[in-house]
């Protein structure tokens, strides 16, 4: 047996507590040591305990990432997804596997009503004139028209049937996304070019008109849907948003999942370290050990460990400093690392006294309107209705937005902060309203007391037993939703904003009161970005591969959602890590 003084500090160091490196570690010390590669079987070996030594290392105060729920105390039977909120029922085999092992309950997400609002162009109508293309504010051709009449579908149906009548392969194909994508990639093309070489907005130009394609980003909700990035990944990504698709949401929220993941890795014998934000690493070649600097916390030591999975999205590992080998030195890898854009996203939760839309003919669902909100879900509501009443107690109404959209809230936010203290009437807080900063962010942001400021929208009580949550102990996933809500309060610019948006999608002049309201926008680092997107140019199945291992002699691996083939779903970030988890303990040698 080795001595244990000469052993490094970790086997596998993990950096990053989202689905992706949770999972890693969860999965390394589950295995049991005979079914183990080499050379993972080793290490294990060479402990006392006979037990690999893992670690999670992550830089904020909670794991999860980017799927953060929360919870209102006006609402505390309702949990409000403020990121990641759902996956595809059945398509997503590795999510729908971890839920039936840790025992977790779902339900079916409700999308589409016909009764609910299309806002556009300053036309209110509601879904079920949507396949109407008389009462759309658009100039369809002769035949986009008479397709809409015949098939009774909304706008988004033009870019399924011109992808269609392009590639009639796709008819068979559109249910099973790796055989998609594999055609797509390697038997389509349009003028003798890859589709990867396709911008997909500069593709659906060529295949559709100008107005049919605005009417059908517009009715689909999602501005990247229509996107210029790369047109092989972004029809097998469409056809996930497409009509007849089923989603499926978690009961207690999405982020259970991480926290349920981290639990089950703590329990055998993994570490967990928040507040643990990784300034570079580097490795010694022989002696075979990965070096880890991070920021602050009594770190002046660095923490050694035989590899290390960087379980990040693109913006998170940019961060890293310069002198980090993987940054520093191979110029490969900085042509992989933007191989993926990452997209914007943003959502606001507003809490009202009662679900005034009702009085309007909507209540489940979406609704969808051109104005920067552009989605509004109706999330839940308290209290119960009879029959075809009005449903009672407060309700919680979520708009949802992506790409440029982004931008035109991110600034009402940044307002609210700026304006002078005398003005604004801020309340002190701990934190920035949903921000948990990287310290290079932090710098580069001059963070303080007035930037770390919030707006006194509301009155709030603390997060314990006031709020009406379980004290840790009792129910601490409880507890951890309402902090969780606590820490993203919105604006009240924002806010103000997005209810006058709101009145004009449902024609209203005046809504109940509100009690309520957060926020968060997924374009502040060290994230980046909600989700992530092809680039053109790039091949995504063989960047997929280069970038689990992006250096061959470096015991570096990277895993998440954003260089997956399942990019903007928590089943890409699993895709990943077990790609990595595959090529863990290969020797050098060892093809893949």
């Amino acid at each position: 047996m080795t001595n244990s003084s000469t052993l490094p500090d970790i086997d596998v160091a993990i950096i990053g507590g989202g689905v992706s490196g949770l999972y890693t570690g969860w999965r390394l010390l589950t295995r049991s040591v005979e079914a183990l590669n080499q050379p993972l079987r080793d290490w294990a070996q060479k402990r006392a305990n006979g037990k690999l030594k893992v670690a999670i290392y992550e830089g904020s105060d909670r794991v999860g990432g980017r799927l953060l729920s929360g919870q209102s105390p006006h609402m505390p039977d309702a949990v409000c997804e403020l990121g990641g909120m759902r996956y595809v029922d059945p398509a997503h085999t590795r999510v729908q596997g971890l839920i039936d092992e840790f025992k977790l309950s779902t339900h079916v997400q409700d999308v589409y009503d016909p009764s609910n609002f299309a806002f556009l162009r300053g036309n209110r109508l509601r879904f079920k004139d949507l396949a109407n293309p008389g009462m759309l504010p658009f100039n369809f051709s002769g035949t986009e028209a008479d397709l809409l009449q015949q098939t009774n579908a909304t706008p988004g149906e033009l870019i399924t049937q011109a992808l269609l009548k392009q590639w009639p392969e796709i008819a068979k194909l559109r249910g099973q996304k790796d055989q998609l994508r594999g055609y797509l990639q390697n038997k389509a093309d349009l003028d003798d070019t890859p589709l990867e070489q396709w911008g997909f907005w500069n593709l659906l130009l060529r295949l559709m008109s100008g107005e049919a394609y605005k009417a059908a980003r517009d009715t689909i909700g999602y501005d990247v849907l229509g996107a210029n990035y790369n047109a092989a990944d972004m029809i097998s990504e469409f056809f996930e948003f497409a009509a007849g698709i089923k989603y499926r949401m978690l009961d207690r929220g999405f982020e259970i999942l991480p926290w349920t993941l981290r639990e089950k890795f703590e329990e055998n014998e993994g570490k967990v370290e928040t507040g643990a934000w990784l300034r570079s690493f580097d490795y010694d070649r022989d002696n075979g050990e990965v070096s880890l600097h991070f920021f602050g916390r009594d770190r002046s030591a660095p923490v050694s460990a035989r590899s290390i999975v960087l379980a990040m999205p693109r913006r998170s590992i940019e961060l890293l400093l310069p002198e980090c080998e993987l940054l520093s030195e191979d110029a490969e890898f900085q042509g992989l690392l933007g191989a993926v854009a990452p997209i914007p996203l943003y959502k606001m939760f507003l809490i009202y006294e009662t679900p005034w839309w009702q009085n309007e003919g909507v209540k489940r669902g979406r609704s969808l309107t051109d104005l920067p909100m552009r989605q509004c879900y109706y999330w839940a509501v308290s209290g119960k209705g009879n029959g075809g009443e009005i449903d009672k107690g407060p309700a919680a109404i979520m708009v949802y937005n992506d790409a440029l959209n982004v931008s035109f809230w991110s600034a009402l936010h940044t307002q609210a902060r700026s304006a002078p203290a005398t003005q604004r009437g801020f309340a002190p807080a701990a934190k920035e309203a949903n921000v948990r900063l990287h310290p290079l962010s932090q710098q580069r942001r001059a963070v303080s007391e007035k930037f770390a400021s919030r707006p006194k929208m509301f009155e709030r009580t603390p997060p314990s037993e006031a709020r009406g949550f379980a004290p840790a102990g009792e129910n601490k996933f409880a507890n951890h939703l309402g902090e969780n809500w606590n820490d993203s309060q919105a604006g009240k610019h924002a806010v103000t904003e997005v209810e006058r948006q709101l009145l004009l999608l449902h024609g209203v002049d005046k809504p109940s009161a509100k009690l309520d309201a957060a926020f968060a926008n997924w374009s502040q680092d060290p994230y980046g970005g909600g989700v992530h997107l092809w680039n053109v140019g790039f091949k995504s199945s063989e960047v997929l591969e280069k970038m689990t291992k992006p250096i061959e002699d470096l015991p570096c691996y990277i895993c998440g959602e954003a260089y997956s083939t399942n990019q903007t779903w928590v089943e890409g970030a699993l895709q990943t890590a077990d790609l990595v988890l595959d090529r863990l303990g290969r020797k050098p040698s060892e093809k893949v």
